[in-house]
């Protein structure tokens, strides 16, 4: 019996496995060859940020387009606060760690070239600090807001006024027919 249900759990574990890698595929670079890529790099960089900052600054526009809709005064106003406290640190972390990551690519230009490799190395130190300290507002700032926007959400969503259905339109009036010319 214990060999039948080990059989089991090994046929299933090798269907959940994910399948060996073709000849073609074990010759593709690996993975640290895509992270000395600095383009493919900064591509994704740019794009995690813009994605960050742009939820934030979409769910900004829900909250403000959100409370007309409600029949009474918001509840919990509180946590509408929380939300955009939230939500203007991830943006403002956002905007600031692009600004970061310039000053780091221009600081090779203004220090490398020029052979000041320590005080290059010095400045970019305290850029990848920097950096590194606005990557976690920026989350902790997108985790506060948009819970901060759900909760607010959720506990004024009982009160959104429904928009009542609008009256059936009158059947299309046959079209005017041309008054006769006055001579």
């Amino acid at each position: 019996m214990a060999s039948g249900w080990s059989d089991l759990i090994v046929s299933l574990l090798d269907a959940l496995a994910p399948p060996r890698p073709k000849a073609r595929e074990r010759d593709r670079p690996g993975e640290t060859f895509l992270q000395a890529d600095i383009g493919r790099s900064m591509d994704y960089r740019k794009a995690y940020y813009k994605y960050a900052v742009g939820i934030a600054t979409a769910l900004l526009a829900f909250t403000v387009s959100f409370q007309p809709t409600l029949r009474m005064a918001p509840q919990m106003r509180s946590l509408e606060f929380i939300g955009w406290a939230g939500l203007g640190v991830a943006v403002a972390a956002g905007v600031r760690v692009h600004m970061v990551w310039a000053k780091f690519y221009a600081s090779f230009q203004k220090y490398d070239n020029k052979r000041l490799f320590e005080q290059g190395e010095a400045v970019r130190r305290r850029l990848n600090r920097e950096r590194r300290v606005l990557d976690v507002l920026q989350m902790i700032g997108l985790v506060a807001g948009v819970a901060g926007v759900i909760g607010f959400t959720a506990v004024n969503l009982k009160n959104v006024a429904i928009k009542a259905d609008e009256p059936a339109r009158p059947a299309a009036a046959a079209p005017a027919q041309a008054s006769p010319a006055k001579s």
